[in-house]
C-alpha cells in the first residue's frame, strides 16, 4: 500500500455506499486528513501533514473532476466553485506549514458533507417508504365524459 493510499475499509465502503452517502463520506474523510494535517503541523511532522494534506486534495480533487455539469446544472457550478476553492486553501498548506488554510479548507468543506448527508438520509427515508398499491377504480384516473363536472356526485 502507497502512504496516498486509503484505508482498505474505507473503500469497501464507499464502493458500496449510495451517491449521496458516497460523496458525504468522501467529504468526511477530507475532512479528517485536514484533522491529521492540523495535528502533523503541531508535532512538525512533515511528512505526516504532507501525506494528509495530499490524501485530502486527492479527495476534494476526486470530486471536483467527477462532477456533470450537464445534468447537475447551477448546482454542479456552484459546487465546482466551492472545490476549487478548497483545493486551493490546501495546496498553501505544505509550501507554507500553514495551519490556517487546513482550517479554512475544513470549514469549506464541512456544511458541503454536512448537506450531502443530509440529502442521503433524505433519499434513504423516501426508499424506506412503503409502496402505496392504488386499489382499482380508486386512485386510477378515469376518464370522463365532455362536460361533466369534476366533482360530479
Amino acid at each position: 500500500m502507497t502512504a496516498l493510499a486509503f484505508d482498505p475499509a474505507f473503500v469497501a465502503r464507499v464502493s458500496t455506499a449510495r451517491p449521496a452517502e458516497m460523496t458525504a463520506l468522501l467529504l468526511e474523510e477530507a475532512i479528517r486528513e485536514l484533522d491529521v494535517t492540523i495535528a502533523a503541523i503541531g508535532e512538525k511532522a512533515i511528512e505526516k501533514r504532507y501525506m494528509a494534506s495530499a490524501r485530502a486534495l486527492k479527495i476534494v480533487d476526486f470530486l471536483h473532476e467527477t462532477l456533470d455539469y450537464e445534468a447537475g446544472g447551477d448546482i454542479a457550478v456552484n459546487l465546482d466553485k466551492v472545490y476549487r476553492l478548497a483545493m486551493a486553501r490546501i495546496c498553501r498548506i505544505n509550501p507554507f506549514n500553514d495551519v490556517d488554510s487546513a482550517k479554512i479548507a475544513q470549514r469549506i468543506l464541512e456544511p458541503q458533507a454536512a448537506a450531502w448527508r443530509a440529502i442521503d438520509a433524505q433519499e434513504q427515508a423516501d426508499d424506506d417508504m412503503p409502496e402505496i398499491k392504488a386499489l382499482p377504480g380508486l386512485m386510477a384516473r378515469q376518464a370522463r365524459p365532455a362536460g361533466q363536472p369534476v366533482y360530479a356526485r
